[in-house]
């Protein structure tokens, strides 16, 4: 057999190709439940140190003596986000987590405004 014979590719191209289709689908099974575990877990962490981030920006700025004002409906927003991030990371919407946690975290920062003073 000529090498035009063979097909495009490398020589090795028929081997990975036998070696492929002897895992079986299994393999491809498994790999896709751990991906999506950890981009599960992976998100959950993410949105609750914003949570956790937006909270200890909250007692800061009570303990600095700033009243119950804008800034903390602001951060409180944050610490609400970060929680529906999570909850949505658990429940393996992953997209939606990303989208409330990054709310959040435009939610903080406003709560970081200079206008807000």
């Amino acid at each position: 057999m000529t090498e035009m014979e063979k097909g495009p590719g490398p020589a090795g191209t028929d081997a990975l190709r036998t070696q492929f289709q002897q895992a079986g689908r299994s393999g491809v099974a498994a790999d896709r439940r751990r991906t999506a575990r950890q981009a599960r877990r992976f998100y959950g962490l993410f949105a609750v140190v914003v949570g956790l981030l937006c909270l200890v920006l909250t007692v800061v700025r009570l303990a600095m003596g700033d009243g119950a004002g804008m800034r903390l409906v602001f951060y409180a927003g944050g610490v609400a986000a970060g929680a529906l991030g999570a909850w949505l990371a658990w429940r393996g919407r992953t997209r939606w987590a990303l989208a409330v946690v990054a709310l959040g975290v435009a939610c903080a920062s406003l709560g970081d405004s200079p206008g807000l003073n």
